[in-house]
């Protein structure tokens, strides 16, 4: 994985625990495209304002919660994967999940597609 993607997926990772509006939008500003798109079982979002705004309710729906890379990034031809995990405010995980990732020309995150929970067992 090239420098400017790492840093751009960390910068999105750190928006992900940002309370401040100012300081998130800045940190999406360094990770995510203008135009950059997110979708997660629980909603989608069109461009870094939206993403800050659905950012937004997660922090203030869980007070203190946290969302941490746990894995490698697995990277190739431009695509990513990485697992992450929720934590409550006393640190207990409460929802595990995988994302896929696309960047832009520039190494910014253009695409976030999100899962949440493990891969369910084949047959269930």
């Amino acid at each position: 994985m090239n420098d400017a993607m790492n840093e751009a997926l960390g910068a999105y990772a750190a928006a992900w625990n940002e309370t401040d509006a100012e300081k998130r939008e800045h940190l999406l500003e360094k990770g995510f495209a203008p135009d950059g798109t997110y979708i997660d079982p629980a909603g989608k979002a069109n461009g870094r304002q939206e993403l800050s705004t659905m950012i937004a309710g997660f922090l203030d729906n869980r007070p203190g919660s946290t969302i941490e890379i746990d894995s490698e990034i697995d990277e190739h031809d431009g695509y990513a994967r990485f697992t992450w995990v929720a934590k409550d405010a006393d640190g207990n995980a409460f929802l595990p999940g995988m994302d896929f990732a696309t960047f832009a020309p520039d190494g910014r995150v253009a695409q976030i597609v999100g899962f949440f929970g493990p891969i369910p067992p084949l047959g269930t």
